[in-house]
């Protein structure tokens, strides 16, 4: 028999409280119902279980690990390192595979194959090139210097930037980026990355029976797998898509389910890849789809976000967001969303089933991650449109024939200004030609600034739901 889930011990979000109440009156469960039923499995827990090859499963105890090994000789150390670095390696290469396809839709955007996205920040394509040794300017005859073709910039950005991915030796385009000293301690550790393929295939390799068996040397490589994502994967999405759909300025912007509205057609968009919610945005505001909504008795079309491409579109255009990675199932509880796209990551597989039982078309749209149960409908990037649209046309669908499920929305709606990116932080402290971080550095060296810290990380329901993030607030 299922356990009852304590709701306060389960969130401090009021929004996701209330719709867990509901979803406990509809007779649907979420991941906090899941994880109060389910109780992890305490040899996994402290990674004491290897399945890594046929001999096995082997699992140490973990009342006193250190007296047994597995069938090969594994001690606890060695199955503990290699589980997390099997960890590292699935992190890292979901955010390489992310910045890779950053970087194939930009080489096409240049090349002009692909009309429906454009540089929309030149300042930020000049600083990007110039911070790993790509010229910007070119010297004329006359002693007198010329920017070079914006064209001509991106494109050699794009070749250096493959590197990244493709390079087996050497070290990846943004090191340049490291401070010396730092850099200097990483080359005294030899865990420069070389290129992020290579070294997530090493770390898989030093993974399997048989080969990396010291734990530190195993730490070494795993630390030098997690910098080629922190530095080369994440770094190359982060820095592409602001070139390609605007660096983050302050803006206002409201989150929390509040955002939505029952009288609209109510779409949300879920995953990691900035492309489909660019191209969403451009369709809900194409005046043929609005006038579609309003002959289905919509007052128009609710464009909202959630989990990470929420978040960026968040700060760049004032998006409203309406929760995090632990309330995209609640908020499909509320019975009001018409239609969920999703992408790429932090996507669970149970939304499909939950979608069905509110009446909620769920599609999904990259070839990468397609889910059972759900509808698929690609997202091409050479024609985002014809993908969006559909998925337009089947929300306003399901608006006018479909909304059969009671619609409960919570009514908390709180302002925010969203959009400190670093370059912004910079113009706030300087200016548009003083732009420095010397006015805060100063002020933390003098000690009128304590510090910065940035509380980041997805939310978990073996914790309580958003409180390990604002206790650190506080803190």
């Amino acid at each position: 028999m299922a356990k009852e889930l304590n709701i306060q011990e389960a969130t401090i979000c009021p929004s996701t409280a209330q719709m867990l109440e509901k979803a406990t009156k509809d007779g649907v469960e979420t991941a906090f119902h899941r994880a109060n039923d389910m109780k992890p499995c305490p040899i996994g827990m402290e990674g004491a279980c290897c399945k890594n090859c046929s001999m096995g499963p082997c699992r140490m105890s973990t009342k006193s690990p250190y007296d047994k090994v597995g069938v090969c000789g594994a001690t606890y150390d060695t199955i503990a390192s290699r589980n997390f670095a099997r960890m590292v390696a699935g992190g890292a290469a979901a955010h390489t595979d992310h910045g890779m396809a950053m970087l194939d839709i930009f080489k096409e955007v240049v090349k002009g194959n692909i009309p429906d996205y454009k540089i929309k920040d030149i300042d930020k394509l000049k600083y990007v090139a110039e911070s790993i040794g790509i010229p910007v300017y070119i010297e004329k005859d006359d002693g007198t210097t010329q920017l070079r073709d914006v064209k001509d910039i991106a494109l050699d950005l794009a070749e250096e930037l493959e590197k990244t991915y493709t390079q087996v030796e050497g070290e990846i385009p943004f090191t340049k980026r490291v401070p010396p000293k730092t850099l200097e301690k990483w080359r005294e550790l030899g865990i420069v990355p070389r290129g992020a393929m290579r070294e997530i295939m090493e770390l898989m390799h030093r993974t399997h029976m048989g080969v990396d068996q010291e734990y530190n040397n195993m730490t070494l490589h795993f630390m030098r797998t997690a910098l080629s994502d922190g530095w080369g994967g994440s770094m190359v999405a982060t820095e592409v898509s602001d070139i390609l759909f605007g660096t983050p300025k302050a803006v206002r912007g409201e989150v929390d389910m509040g955002c939505l509205d029952e009288k609209q057609v109510n779409i949300i968009i879920h995953g990691h890849e900035p492309n489909l919610f660019e191209s969403m945005i451009e369709g809900v505001n194409d005046p043929k789809n609005i006038e579609k909504a309003k002959s289905a008795g919509a007052e128009g079309i609710n464009l909202v976000g959630m989990c990470c491409s929420g978040t960026e579109v968040l700060m760049r255009h004032g998006i409203p967001h309406v929760g995090n990675f632990m309330s995209t199932e609640a908020v499909i509880v509320t019975g009001a969303i018409d239609a969920m796209a999703v992408d790429v990551q932090c996507i669970k597989q149970a939304l499909a089933n939950l979608s069905s039982c509110y009446g909620t078309k769920f599609f999904t749209t990259n070839r990468r991650a397609k889910i059972e149960g759900a509808t698929h409908i690609e997202l091409d990037e050479h024609n985002p449109r014809e993908c969006v649209d559909k998925i337009i046309d089947m929300a306003i669908d399901r608006f006018k024939n479909n909304r059969k499920a009671k619609i409960e929305i919570p009514q908390n709606r709180h302002m925010s200004i969203p959009g400190f990116s670093h370059e912004f932080i910079n113009y706030m402290l300087g200016g548009r030609f003083r732009a420095s971080y010397v006015p805060l550095n100063d002020n933390i060296i003098n000690g009128r600034i304590r510090g910065v810290a940035g509380v980041v990380g997805c939310t978990n329901p073996r914790v309580k739901h958003d409180w390990v993030h604002l206790e650190l607030v506080k803190e």
